[in-house]
């Protein structure tokens, strides 16, 4: 038929291409799309999102679980007699071992005395960015147990916007940037009663691009503001997550260059970044990476910046930071953690 009504032969092998090509982007209806629609119906008409991370990052079952979480725990810890109101850390797979434990560990054991009645989680959104912060209307579910969502204060940023909050549940649904905080956070507070806010930060591309601080753009200070001003007006206890990861680089995201080349360079440029991030300079982290369009693709830019806008610490400390060196694509990926204090 192809060759009928377009006069060029195809061979079998481009017609398996074109195909699977098809297939791979959802335009073949057959019964692997079928079940997938299904899937995402199922999902939408649920109030839990379900976790999807399990079996692949961590093992599914909670016992196993909270064993390789306490393994991971056991990597660092960081004392404080200061009340710790927010983190940043990353959100690179668990299953990398020591050098990515390494950076989770003092952050997430800084928080084990904490008794939140809110935790805001803000992570970075991967697969799908319709706005500049996306909510959801469902509770996350993860190995060990449900956590609810603060519906109540989602509600109460919508009233600020008058109504115009997204809810994105489709930018929710594969995103992992959450889910690695969240499971975190449930095992390191378990037995304590709190509510989360989980909030997927969108891409800055265009502000980057055109050097503009997203404080100064109308729409985004606007959603910021209004976020800010219903959590301080709760007068309820907050905690503050901030889930990215820093540069990614080499033949993986399009480089023309193995990232090994550049880690001399990548490390001076990282340690300016994470400088502007401990000292609570959210304008100099931002024109940092602005300045060269976002060439080393840092996606801890939007949760980052976001958090920093919402709290007023007295004091930070960097807690850890390390590289992950893929040399079977010839790419890397660094990261951080930092925490903040009153």
């Amino acid at each position: 038929m192809l060759e009928e009504n377009y006069q060029i032969p195809f061979s079998s092998l481009e017609i398996s291409t074109i195909y699977n090509q098809l297939n791979s982007y959802g335009f073949i209806e057959n019964n692997f799309i079928k079940e997938e629609k299904q899937k995402i119906k199922s999902y939408l008409d649920s109030h839990i999102r379900p976790y999807i991370c399990a079996d692949s990052s961590y093992p599914s079952n909670p016992i196993e679980l909270s064993n390789e979480l306490d393994k991971i725990l056991r990597n660092g810890e960081v004392s404080s007699e200061k009340e710790v109101i927010a983190i940043m850390a990353p959100h690179i797979d668990f299953r990398l071992g020591e050098l990515t434990h390494k950076v989770y560990s003092p952050a997430f054991n800084l928080i084990k005395n904490c008794n939140p009645d809110l935790v805001v989680i803000i992570g970075t959104a991967h697969y799908k960015s319709s706005d500049y912060f996306m909510f959801t209307n469902k509770l996350y579910s993860t190995p060990l147990g449900v956590v609810e969502t603060d519906f109540d204060i989602q509600s109460k940023i919508s009233e600020k916007l008058n109504g115009k909050i997204t809810y994105d549940e489709m930018a929710h649904y594969p995103e992992h940037s959450l889910e690695y905080h969240i499971v975190l956070l449930q095992h390191i507070l378990k037995g304590k009663e709190f509510k989360i806010l989980p909030i997927l930060s969108g891409s800055l591309f265009n502000e980057t691009n055109n050097k503009t601080l997203p404080n100064e753009v109308d729409e985004y200070s606007k959603q910021i503001n209004a976020i800010k001003g219903v959590i301080n007006e709760s007068n309820k206890k907050v905690l503050f997550l901030a889930s990215g990861d820093l540069a990614h680089i080499g033949r993986r995201f399009g480089d023309e260059f193995d990232a090994s080349e550049q880690f001399d360079e990548l490390n001076n440029e990282d340690k300016i970044l994470i400088n502007h991030l401990s000292k609570i300079n959210k304008e100099a982290f931002f024109q940092e990476i602005s300045k060269n369009n976002d060439k080393r693709r840092i996606c801890g830019l939007s949760p980052f910046y976001a958090m920093l806008n919402l709290i007023n610490p007295n004091s930070s400390k960097v807690l850890g930071y390390n590289l992950w060196d893929d040399t079977s694509t010839k790419t890397a990926v660094s990261f951080c953690s930092i925490a903040y204090f009153n």
